[in-house]
């Protein structure tokens, strides 16, 4: 009776917007600037929904896309997943890494990596060899060397994807296919949890490294997918995860709920969640919810509407859709940043960056079973 839709958007180094795929597992973009903590807007995501970064810095410039995470040299620096590694399937795992600024040449330095998953890790140099970055495990002896991944002459964006379909691994230096390898179909499962920037307590990314837009998939990435979003920075915006069902109208109205722009915790406006298709000239409002967890939706009376958000519930202020009585063509639209910013005692205050909200719309038909209906729903997740 219910369904979900993923809408993905790739913002391009050249402005364009296309649909592309987006990280589901992990996704840090590292734009917070400072603190010690990194929000994970992977959708649905796994692990922590604010990393702790240790001993490393998250800056506000430098990075592929805005800030990045940089090293300064910290013993035992890392960034805290807060996920136990599970790599049981297909999986994609890319990021941006910029060696031009370490002092020591060809260095030799872990970006990621968990000891307890079959020694599941990446590192620069050394084995690698001079200017290469290689991803191996002990199921994995040898593993997949990405050539000039690691050469300090300028910043590069590296992925490996794993397809177990077909046994192997292929690995991409900026978008473009460089190496592929036969590997054993294999599961790496840890009893810690993943880290990013180092791999356990052995040499993590040398001072003057900088890593952005860390990602990872539990699928296999098309190289077309790779060639599309290596130079991207992703967003599950507009759209994010639009789920459930909307209710029929009298007048046979079907609602659709979208988002546009970045929900944020901080800004004053710039993220709004419109409601389209809704019966002219009706009174409505937008709610929202914080937490969906172990949530079925539930039927609306006896319409064919859902209850998709799990209350408690905030009500943001009631509104008309416009349009024509008897039509399909009432709206309705929240600017839910400035909604954040102007009601500091709303459900959810203070938010913080990666909690999840679920919104849906509500609005008057009275000749409706219920007299009122529902729309489907939308999942965001709030950005610093």
């Amino acid at each position: 009776m219910w369904a979900w839709r993923m809408i993905a958007v790739t913002q391009l180094a050249g402005g364009a917007l296309a649909q592309s795929p987006y990280p589901d597992v992990l996704y840090y973009k590292f734009d917070e600037g400072s603190g010690t903590q990194t929000a994970n807007v992977a959708v649905p995501s796994a692990g922590s929904a604010l990393a702790t970064v240790n001993g490393h810095t998250l800056v506000p410039t430098g990075g592929q896309f805005q800030g990045a995470l940089a090293s300064n040299g910290t013993s035992l620096a890392h960034v805290d997943t807060g996920w136990q590694t599970q790599l049981s399937g297909e999986f994609t795992i890319s990021f941006w890494l910029d060696l031009t600024s370490v002092a020591t040449t060809n260095p030799f330095m872990y970006v990621l990596g968990d000891s307890s998953a079959s020694s599941f890790r990446a590192f620069t140099n050394g084995a690698a060899g001079t200017g290469n970055i290689v991803l191996r495990s002990t199921l994995w002896s040898t593993g997949l060397v990405l050539p000039g991944g690691a050469l300090q002459t300028g910043p590069h964006h590296l992925a490996w994807v794993y397809r177990s379909s077909t046994a192997e691994l292929r690995g991409f230096v900026d978008g473009a296919l460089v190496a592929s390898a036969p590997v054993t179909v294999a599961t790496h499962s840890g009893t810690s949890t993943f880290r990013v920037g180092a791999y356990s307590t052995a040499s993590p990314m040398l001072s003057g490294a900088r890593m952005d837009e860390f990602r990872l998939y539990s699928t296999a990435l098309t190289d077309s997918e790779i060639a599309a979003t290596w130079n991207a920075s992703l967003s599950n915006n507009p759209g994010g995860v639009v789920y459930c069902t909307a209710g029929t109208t009298t007048n046979g109205c079907v609602p659709s709920i979208s988002g546009s722009g970045t929900p944020s915790a901080s800004a004053a406006s710039g993220y709004t969640i419109d409601v389209a298709a809704l019966e002219g000239q009706k009174q409505g409002l937008v709610f929202y919810g914080i937490n969906n967890t172990g949530f079925a939706p539930l039927a609306w009376g006896p319409s064919s509407s859902f209850l998709c958000v799990k209350p408690p519930t905030q009500r943001t202020l009631a509104q008309s859709t416009g349009g024509t009585p008897g039509q399909c063509d009432g709206a309705l639209a929240l600017d839910w940043n400035a909604f954040r910013a102007t009601n500091p005692g709303a459900l959810g205050q203070p938010f913080a960056a990666g909690q999840k909200v679920y919104a849906q719309a509500w609005f008057r038909d009275p000749p409706s079973p219920k007299t009122t209906m529902l729309s489907d729903a939308l999942e965001f997740t709030v950005a610093p």
